[in-house]
Parts: C-alpha cells; structure tokens; sequence
C-alpha cells in the first residue's frame, strides 16, 4: 500500500464507513470470542456464522464491482505453511487472554472500557518484537488477480442473488423487531457483520485494502506509506463504535485496572506476533483471507476459533469463569 488518496469525496466515503464498521462492531457485539463462547456455552452459532458471513459480504460487494467494471478484484495471497498455525494459535491465546479479539477490543472500547485502547499498542509491540527477534517475512505468493471475476458469469450471478436476497431477509427481520423503551437493542449480529463487510468493501473500492491490524504491523515495520488517512480511517472507526456505545446508552468511561491493562498488552502482543507469522489480524483473514478462499486464512481462523475453544472450555473445567 503505497498510494496516498486525495481528500476526495472517494475518501470522505471511505471515513463515513469507518465510522459506520465501528458503529457496527459496537452494536452488534462482533468478537470472536464472544462468538465461541456463546456456541460453548448456549449452543448457539449464530454469532460465529455472522461472523464468517462478513466475508461473504465482502465476496459479493466486489463481486458486484468487478461485473460493472469499477474495479479488478485483487489480493496478496500468502504461503500456507507451520508458521500459518503457530500464527492462528497465538492469535487464538492471544484474544482469550486479552478477552476480546481485535473486532472485539473496537467494540469494548466503544462500550466506554478505555483499556481495550491497550490491546492495538500491545499488537504493535508484538509485531515489533517479531521483526526483530525472528524477522520472517511470510512467503507471498503470486497476486491472485481477478481470481474472483474470471469464474463463469453464470455462477457470479447466483453468487450475487443468493447474497443479495440473504441480506434482505436480515435487514427485513431487524426492522421487524419490536423496539423496547429507553435505550435502543443491541444489532442482531448478522446485521452488523452484513454492514462491517459492505463498509470494508466500499473503502477497498475507495481507498485500497485496509485493516487497522495491517495499518498498526506497518508502523511496527517502519512502513510509512498512507499512514496519515490511515490513521485518520483507525481513529474514524474508533469514534463510530464509541458513538454506538452512546447510542446504547454506555455513556460512562471505566477506567482499567491493572490487570486488565497487562491482560490487554499481553493478549494485544501475542496477537500482534500471531498476526506476524500469517499475517494479519482475524479481522483482515476474515475480510481479505475468506473472500477469496485463500487456504491460509482458512486454516489460521480454523486454528484460532480452536484455540479459543478449547481456551474457555479449560477454564471452565479447571478455573474460575473467564470475564
């Protein structure tokens, strides 16, 4: 990523949906372990698949692109190798440790817990410590362009009703809710991963890929290129989960304790190492990596909801309930 945007009405899109993917992730709860821990514990995957889902916007979003002709659809593809699933494990630790995953931690800090602020400093540190102690770059293999647009048109169509007429029977059922008094509900899940992939799409079309994993692992890599309007997209997606915090009524800041701040630092560097190793965080597997079926992000996010899994069912059997 080396381009700089102009401030065009391209970029103002790409800030509003920021603002609007963090709103999302705040108000739809969007975290990894959340999601595993809801399946543990209530039998229930409905978090878990909206959160694979948001891929599957993403997919459709630029599928949509490429048959107008906007724009071909691209993306680096990495090696799949030990380093994938040593990489999916730390972030799987990583985010059990911490409490939350990188969607997660957006949407806590949203919720008014400044200490999830932690977590991206600790992912940078752990990125920065990978670089140099170990400094394995991952392998990047050829550009797999247009991997989405070459299939058969036939096929690209179905895609895109299928896609088309799944996210209106979640924007349909989430206006159908009864609304309660006071404060508005929290989003149905699918709703906010629905928004979260189409938001992430549309700042692809307008400004190329971006994932603030991937923005805080290039300030850790020295890289400096876009680094100015992709801090202000990180702090656009900041303010829009702490406006849905207040839109749901959390309008008192908690300040951390101690052993929340080490938990966040520590859970933010194991993931920022995981992430090294893959890389990216979950949050560009699940937007970048499963779009395009690429086998490393597959195995890493298998690895890592595993990881996760088997983290809390531990500590339900041998400790205290994790908070």
């Amino acid at each position: 990523m080396d381009h700089e945007p102009m401030i065009t009405a391209a970029f103002g899109i790409a800030v509003l949906s920021a603002g609007l993917m963090g709103y999302a992730i705040q108000s739809g709860a969007t975290c990894t372990v959340y999601a595993v821990s809801e399946l543990l514990e209530k039998r229930r995957a409905s978090r878990l698949i909206a959160l694979l889902e948001a891929g599957l916007w993403v997919a459709a979003t630029l599928i949509i692109a490429a048959l107008l002709q906007m724009m071909p659809v691209r993306a680096a593809a990495f090696e799949f190798n030990r380093l994938t699933i040593l990489g999916g494990i730390l972030l799987g630790l990583g985010a059990y440790v911490n409490g939350a995953c990188v969607f997660g931690s957006v949407a806590r800090v949203g919720s008014g817990e400044i200490g999830f602020i932690i977590t991206p400093l600790g992912f940078f540190l752990g990125v920065e410590v990978f670089e140099k102690l170990v400094g394995i770059e991952p392998m990047r293999l050829p550009e797999a362009a247009g991997s989405i647009s070459q299939l058969p048109l036939l096929l690209l169509a179905a895609f895109v009703l299928l896609a088309l007429a799944r996210a209106t029977r979640i924007i349909w059922r989430a206006f159908r809710r009864d609304r309660q008094a006071g404060a508005p509900p929290l989003w149905n899940p699918h709703l906010a991963t629905l928004v979260i992939g189409i938001t992430f799409a549309v700042m692809l079309l307008g400004v190329g890929p971006w994932t603030y994993t991937e923005l805080l692992s290039d300030l850790a890599k020295g890289k400096s290129g876009g680094i100015i309007w992709r801090i202000a997209l990180f702090a656009a997606l900041l303010a829009g989960a702490r406006l849905g915090g207040l839109r749901h009524g959390m309008t008192a800041w908690t300040m951390p304790t101690r052993d929340r701040i080490q938990t966040c630092l520590i859970g933010g560097a194991m993931m920022g190492i995981g992430g090294a190793m893959i890389p990216g965080g979950n949050d560009g597997l699940v937007l970048v990596g499963l779009p395009f079926l690429m086998p490393y992000a597959l195995a890493a996010l298998a690895t890592m909801v595993t990881v996760i899994a088997l983290a809390i069912s531990a500590r339900r059997r041998f400790g205290k309930p994790a908070s």
